[in-house]
């Protein structure tokens, strides 16, 4: 699987966010990208957060038919747990 770096924020559990998921947790939330078409799933292992902030190596499950051309340095995406946006995030 590639992945790339990326820093993500997890919104605020009072503003319909959540808790970041613990320090060495796989986790994998729907991927959405404004410039791109459709969902994903991605995944990552979850780091040490500040202020809700943590830097991670993120990729694709679906490595075959996922746009990995596109992750490049400045792309913004949004990440879901079902209908719901929990955290924003930018690739590094």
């Amino acid at each position: 699987m590639e992945k790339v770096k990326a820093r993500v924020s997890f919104i605020n559990k009072d503003s319909g966010g959540r808790v970041p998921p613990p320090e060495g947790t796989r986790y994998a939330p729907i991927i959405r990208f404004e410039e791109l078409h459709g969902n994903w799933s991605c995944v990552f292992i979850c780091t040490p957060t500040k202020n809700k902030e943590m830097d991670v190596e993120i990729g694709f499950l679906n490595r075959e038919e996922a746009p990995n051309h596109l992750l490049i340095k400045g792309l913004e995406f949004e990440l879901f747990e079902g209908t719901k946006k929990i955290a924003k995030g930018i690739v590094l």
